[in-house]
């Protein structure tokens, strides 16, 4: 388990796999940070109940490293932090489970399960993955109330793209990863990725559209950011 105490921190909210959002109006769902968080615990206390916790240093400390690196970066990803949904704290564990999946719940609470390694091959893959899920809580499509769910649409994944971009790119990992992430998604899924993106956009589209944003940074985003140094682990998944 790592708990990170920093100046600005992020919540993860959602799975990369199970994109998760009401199908009822916002307004009437929007739920306050604390009965989120509050919500967030308990959701994540029933998922990972059955679940082997990893203690493999070696893995434990690539993952610290791959998300401390993007909490860090997000002042710079960002024109301004002051409408981000920024808890004071965040947790990350990982845990042995095959499935290609990393997820957060409201309170900070972050689970990778290590199929998500065979996929995510590289630490700019992995931080492709997790910094498209601090982009859909950063943008707050995810505070509504955990019961009745569905994935999110096209434009809310989209959003959650280019602020990932944006993340990898200001904490020093090569942006154009996420490009090589998605593809190696559709070789393991197939064209059409998982019945969940069934309402994300096209595999084609995806990576057209996260090229785009690669083309356009803006400067200011990645100046002087230095690549973190993780240690990619030696564990075969």
């Amino acid at each position: 388990m790592k708990i990170f105490h920093v100046s600005v921190a992020i919540l993860l909210i959602l799975p990369l796999f199970t994109c998760m959002n009401s199908t009822t109006t916002q307004s009437k769902l929007q739920m306050s940070d604390s009965q989120a968080e509050q919500e967030g615990y308990a959701a994540y206390q029933e998922a990972t109940k059955d679940l082997e916790l990893i203690t493999d240093p070696q893995i434990n400390d690539y993952v610290y490293c791959v998300t401390g690196a993007l909490v860090d970066a997000i002042p710079n990803a960002f024109r301004s932090t002051d409408k981000l949904y920024l808890p004071q704290q965040w947790e990350v564990n990982t845990f042995n489970e095959d499935s290609a999946n990393a997820f957060a719940l409201p309170g900070g609470y972050i689970a990778v399960y290590t199929g998500i390694f065979n996929i995510a091959t590289t630490p700019d893959m992995l931080a492709a993955v997790i910094g498209h899920e601090m982009g859909h809580v950063l943008l707050r499509h995810g505070n509504e109330k955990l019961g009745t769910i569905k994935v999110f649409g096209r434009k809310q994944e989209r959003e959650a793209d280019r602020a990932g971009v944006a993340l990898m790119a200001a904490a020093g990992y090569d942006p154009n990863q996420s490009v090589e992430f998605w593809k190696s998604m559709i070789e393991d899924y197939g064209k059409s990725g998982p019945s969940i993106f069934s309402t994300h956009p096209s595999d084609v589209q995806r990576i057209a559209d996260i090229k785009l944003v690669i083309k356009y940074l803006p400067s200011s985003v990645y100046e002087g950011a230095v690549r973190p140094n993780c240690v990619t682990p030696s564990t075969s998944f």
